[in-house]
């Protein structure tokens, strides 16, 4: 039985989808208060993508559009760091010198950091469940 026959599937998921992509974001939106944060919002809504896509047996976007979200994330990383080196000599420390003067910059800029998580993460759960999934349909 292929999952895209069953009514049950994508009645549900049709239903449920809009509610877990909003879980998602309160989860990567409470990351900088309460723990989760990027990492767990970016796997839920990666795999809500992979299951949407597995059972409506469609791609919205192609994969150079989440391998371009992965580099644009990882640049705005690699920028960071290189920021936190030059102007402060370490990688990430100084996020607490900048605290000190401005608790606004420093929740601004975990909230950013947050985002950039939930993209890269995202896109990776995506990327390597279909991969996986390309692989088996092969095979």
């Amino acid at each position: 039985m292929k999952l895209g026959n069953s009514e049950i599937l994508k009645i549900s998921l049709r239903k449920l989808f809009p509610f877990i992509i909003m879980f998602s974001f309160y989860i990567v939106s409470y990351g900088t208060s309460y723990p989760g944060g990027g990492f767990q919002a970016g796997v839920v809504a990666g795999t809500l993508v992979v299951i949407y896509g597995v059972i409506f047996d469609r791609e919205h976007f192609n994969d150079k559009f989440y391998k371009i979200i992965e580099f644009i994330t990882l640049i705005c990383f690699l920028l960071l760091v290189i920021f936190g080196i030059v102007f402060y000599s370490n990688l990430f420390l100084w996020i607490t010198v900048i605290q000190k003067d401005s608790l606004i910059f420093s929740n601004v800029f975990f909230f950013f950091m947050n985002f950039l998580i939930f993209f890269e993460v995202n896109s990776s759960i995506i990327l390597i469940f279909r991969n996986i999934i390309k692989g088996y349909q092969d095979e």
